[in-house]
């Protein structure tokens, strides 16, 4: 079903979030372009680029930046914060930062389970820290350890 706020023309369509990294500003020009073609000739306007390179944002006009970066200056102006794929950008270092929340409750077998899950938000980024976390999943499993009991402190320390 078509939901009529998300299409209001046949230039304008709904897309949350598209990603992608490419190792120079020519290619990625040469991506955004090639997009923008085969879209077009679908009928749809793609617009609302943002980029942590100034060279490929200044490639395209400003009606076609996002909205956060179309007052900037990109010869003095910090390039923003953006919020994607439940973490965050900082686009001028290119870093990506995320936060990890520790509850003051008792760590049970399914406050394992649910921290443990947290991480598919970004599986790519902190896949490797959750390890730990899903091996002591595990074994309290295989234990056959009730879901709100506190996980014992020798497994807790692992």
């Amino acid at each position: 079903m078509i939901n009529d706020r998300h299409f209001k023309t046949s230039d304008d369509f709904y897309v949350d979030n598209g990603l992608k990294s490419v190792p120079s500003v020519e290619q990625a020009i040469n991506l955004i372009e090639n997009t923008k073609t085969l879209s077009k000739k679908g009928g749809f306007n793609l617009h609302k680029f943002i980029s942590n390179q100034r060279d490929v944002l200044e490639a395209f006009p400003v009606e076609q930046h996002a909205k956060e970066i179309k007052e900037l200056d990109m010869g003095k102006d910090l390039l923003p914060i953006k919020q994607a794929l439940g973490v965050q950008w900082f686009m001028d270092s290119d870093e990506l930062h995320f936060r990890a929340e520790l509850e003051d409750r008792p760590l049970t077998r399914c406050r394992n389970l649910v921290h443990c899950q947290l991480g598919l938000r970004p599986p790519w980024l902190i896949s490797p820290f959750l390890l730990q976390g899903e091996r002591i999943l595990q074994g309290i499993c295989k234990d056959g350890a009730h879901w709100d009991n506190p996980i014992p402190d020798p497994v807790r320390m692992q």
